[in-house]
């Protein structure tokens, strides 16, 4: 979503440093790791200023070709039967990707990846149903929503900044 949003602020301000650092961990703004960090959960603790950017949804998706040809799916408890895509239990590295327990109780991934794209390039694959969000997967003609009344995850982006730097623009 934010690579391709970069080239306009480029132009705009061509002594800007953009660094896209996307991987799975947190960052210390506190020990000046970055300068703004955007995640999904707002800090618990420092001198820190967050304010919510935006809600997204998720959703269940596969391939047609993966749901021609194995059991229909038709409450979120028929999930269990297939083969889930998600990412690996012990790195994940904050709890709000941690829901496949809102899809079904007790659902656990069994192709596992701790990159979302690699989870999404299997699903585009055939290899499963994944739990994918909308930005990412509603465009793609390939994919297609399962259970989209039953099956609503709502998660928020987060811009943080240290405190001090609160008040640059």
């Amino acid at each position: 979503f934010l690579s391709p949003r970069t080239a306009a602020l480029a132009t705009h301000y061509p002594d800007l440093e953009i660094q896209i650092v996307a991987m799975p961990r947190l960052l210390s703004l506190s020990k000046r790791e970055a300068d703004i960090a955007i995640s999904l959960a707002p800090p618990k603790e420092g001198k820190i200023i967050a304010r919510r950017l935006t809600d997204y949804r998720l959703g269940l998706y596969a391939t047609q070709g993966y749901l021609d040809r194995t059991a229909p799916i038709n409450r979120p408890d028929d999930v269990h039967e297939h083969q889930v895509i998600g990412y690996i239990d012990d790195l994940i590295f904050t709890p709000e990707l941690d829901y496949l327990d809102e899809v079904s109780k007790g659902l656990r991934a069994r192709l596992q990846s701790s990159n979302l794209v690699a989870q999404m390039q299997a699903t585009l694959a055939g290899a499963g149903v994944c739990v994918l969000p909308h930005f990412m997967a509603a465009g793609d003609p390939r994919l297609v929503p399962i259970l989209p009344d039953q099956v609503a995850i709502t998660r928020s982006f987060w811009l943080i900044v240290h405190a001090d730097l609160k008040d640059i623009a």
